[in-house]
């Protein structure tokens, strides 16, 4: 079951069409160097990858059909991008980036246990979450070989999972995402689960001030800080953004809500102490839901403005590009569909219509082969 940001009946809406003519010529894949931006495309029935490169918005797209229900990472450590392969699948897929995205390996994490994300700490050793299993696994990154199981039946509600979501490696360190839910729902707490990236020992349980951490963690450097996008109940606006501070692993409560943000918390970046940009979602009655763009002031925690808005629900992911000057927007507006680029500091739209990446897109990782 697809479950990234809202309800099961949501993703189950009429399939969107494949995306409109586009501006941008195609590439063939093997041509792309140096930064590009490769794109999980999904119309939920079948997936594909598209590469985009940064220096001339050049595309190839549909160049790989993949599992319709997966994420995407890259790894600067291992300099390879890895596909999660989720619900159905349960899989992990290593691609090579600097060989035109050539698949290397591709290798099962458990049947049935819905792989929700990998953080890569070493060229041999990686630990991946799993919704639908008390352990998560470490393996080799390359080989998918077993290496450990870490036992998160502490941190599980009364269903008897924890159900970890997202995962990320940072100086010696895991954070990975605790949602505690059951029915898809969430329970009494969250957290942020912190361990040492080489043992696998747990070094703190980290509690939120709200519930279901659905939002991937990001690292803000000007915060010096983990960005938590908190949703709660969707429709009920409870939850917020929250930060993680490395350094002595203090949270800051909910330094902007969901009130002020004028939605539930879909995804969220920070580029500075005074900006950042989330996607807030909006439920109706009929269940039916539209989103937002918005920008916000980390520092003041009001929300700044409003750079798109499509009364359905459209906007999936965010990501900051490497330089920190654009924002990229998957939208997936079933009459365009595409990725759509603003400026960071003045909000305005870099691109005169959205690029055309085949499928709706659903996720953007920057990957770099020049590395």
């Amino acid at each position: 079951m697809i479950r990234i940001y809202f309800s099961c009946a949501l993703w189950a809406l009429t399939v969107f069409a494949v995306s409109c003519g586009s501006p941008y010529t195609g590439q063939h894949v093997s041509d792309i160097s140096g930064s590009a931006a490769v794109v999980v495309t999904t119309d939920y029935r079948t997936g594909s990858l598209a590469v985009i490169s940064l220096d001339h918005k050049e595309v190839d797209k549909d160049f790989s059909h993949i599992h319709p229900d997966t994420i995407c990472r890259y790894s600067p450590i291992t300099k390879k991008m890895y596909l999660v392969e989720r619900m159905g699948a349960d899989a992990i897929a290593v691609l090579n980036p600097g060989h035109g995205y050539i698949m290397e390996s591709e290798f099962s994490v458990g049947a049935g246990t819905n792989a929700q994300d990998i953080a890569v700490v070493s060229r041999d050793r990686a630990y991946v979450a799993r919704y639908s299993s008390s352990t998560m696994t470490v393996i080799n990154p390359d080989t998918g070989d077993l290496l450990d199981e870490i036992d998160l039946s502490p941190w599980a509600d009364e269903d008897g999972l924890a159900e970890p979501g997202w995962g990320v490696e940072h100086d010696g360190k895991i954070f990975v995402a605790i949602q505690r839910l059951k029915d898809f729902q969430p329970t009494d707490y969250s957290a942020i689960l912190v361990m040492n990236s080489m043992s696998g020992k747990t070094i703190k349980e980290v509690r939120l001030a709200a519930k279901d951490p659905m939002s991937k963690l990001r690292y803000a450097p000007a915060e010096k800080a983990f960005v938590i996008g908190e949703v709660g109940v969707m429709g009920a606006l409870d939850g917020g953004v929250e930060l993680l501070y490395t350094d002595d692993l203090s949270t800051s409560g909910l330094m902007i809500t969901e009130q002020e943000l004028g939605g539930d918390i879909i995804d969220v970046v920070i580029l500075s102490e005074s900006k950042g940009f989330a996607i807030v979602s909006k439920t109706r009655d009929d269940f039916s839901a539209s989103t937002s763009v918005v920008s916000f002031d980390p520092g003041t925690g009001k929300r700044l403005s409003v750079l798109a808005h499509s009364d359905e629900f459209d906007h999936s992911f965010l990501e900051l590009d490497p330089s920190g000057r654009q924002l990229w927007v998957a939208q997936r507006k079933r009459t365009q569909p595409g990725i759509r680029i603003f400026d960071t500091f003045s909000d305005e739209e870099i691109t005169k219509s959205p690029i055309d990446v085949g499928l709706p897109p659903f996720m953007i990782c920057f990957a770099n082969t020049g590395d």
